[in-house]
């Protein structure tokens, strides 16, 4: 029984200890490519740029409304 539980944990730390390594080489080389890309063109932008402001559409907020108000009246079942 014992052996089992040794061979168990054994394999449990070289599963996460592989998959650990993995992450860290892909997380290194994520790093790698964007200072080499930042070093071929400078001038590009680091990030995008953020989305517009979502404006208030009356039509939509309706909708939401509707659905709600359909929805409390059936109980809260989900069809």
């Amino acid at each position: 029984m014992a052996e089992s539980l040794e061979t168990g944990l054994v394999l449990m730390a070289t599963g996460m200890g592989t998959v650990f390594a993995l992450l860290a080489m892909l997380v290194w080389m994520v790093r790698g490519m964007s200072r080499l890309s930042r070093w071929l063109d400078p001038q590009a932008p680091v990030a995008a740029p953020p989305p517009p402001a979502a404006a208030t559409n009356d039509e939509l907020i309706t909708v939401i409304g509707a659905a709600i108000s359909a929805f409390k009246r059936d109980g809260g079942s989900s069809r």
